[in-house]
């Protein structure tokens, strides 16, 4: 599978990308540029202020229509977003990442895989 990855806001959430992105890589998937051929779609976010969170909002809309497009795509949101879970009625996410440090990410999004 190839996966997108798009890191908002500060250095914590880069470094956890990069972790993330090392631990996909272990479990064989591979990374793309390009969103739209992406079968999992991350979203690292950061909501310090309104506009990015609003921002975050947007790019969670984007990769809802092309999940809309292709049921079988995986959205997964990571970051100061997760905590603000109401507002995601309006977006299919798939898997909410509280930490890409924790060193049971691996077997947590194995699994996830393997169920989906």
């Amino acid at each position: 599978m190839k996966y997108y990855l798009e890191s908002m806001g500060c250095q914590m959430n880069t470094a956890d990308s990069q972790h993330l992105a090392s631990e996909l890589e272990k479990l064989g998937h591979r990374a793309t540029a390009t969103l739209q051929e992406a079968d999992i779609m991350v979203v690292n976010t950061c909501v310090v202020r309104q506009s990015a969170e609003d921002k975050a909002f947007s790019r969670l809309g984007e990769f809802n229509v092309l999940k809309q497009e292709n049921p079988e795509r995986i959205i997964a949101v990571m970051g100061c977003l997760v905590g603000v879970r109401m507002r995601f009625a309006c977006v299919s996410v798939c898997l909410m990442l509280t930490c890409s440090c924790h060193p049971a990410i691996r077997s947590r999004w194995s699994n996830f895989c393997t169920a989906a």
